[in-house]
């Protein structure tokens, strides 16, 4: 399965320094992450549906809103939401921090 995010996305929410990007195997917390914290929430079908429409660069109007966030209107109030993306990379950093032998510190 591909993974939503990459390492540079996690980097746009939390900090993890070069020092620690050797010992980090990435896409294997994004992935697990993904599996095991995120697709509970959304279901497969709409999880390989938003995977499927980001590899090939179709994503729909709501899909891209829900997967990178922003505004939008609902009841006539504009409400902002942050995103899937985000979501994950902060699973997937806390992933991270359990194991990983290092001092996270902000």
């Amino acid at each position: 399965m591909q993974n939503l995010i990459v390492l540079s996305d996690v980097q746009k929410y939390k900090t993890i320094y070069r020092a620690f990007e050797a010992e980090l195997d990435i896409e294997a917390y994004i992935e697990e992450a993904q599996l095991l914290d995120l697709k509970q929430w959304l279901g497969d079908a709409f999880l390989m549906q938003l995977i499927e429409q980001r590899r090939t660069n179709s994503l729909m109007p709501a899909n891209k809103l829900i997967l990178y966030g922003g505004a939008y209107t609902y009841d006539g109030q504009t409400r902002h939401v942050e995103g899937i993306c985000a979501v994950l990379a902060y699973y997937t950093y806390a992933r991270f921090v359990i194991r990983s032998s290092a001092t996270a510190t902000q």
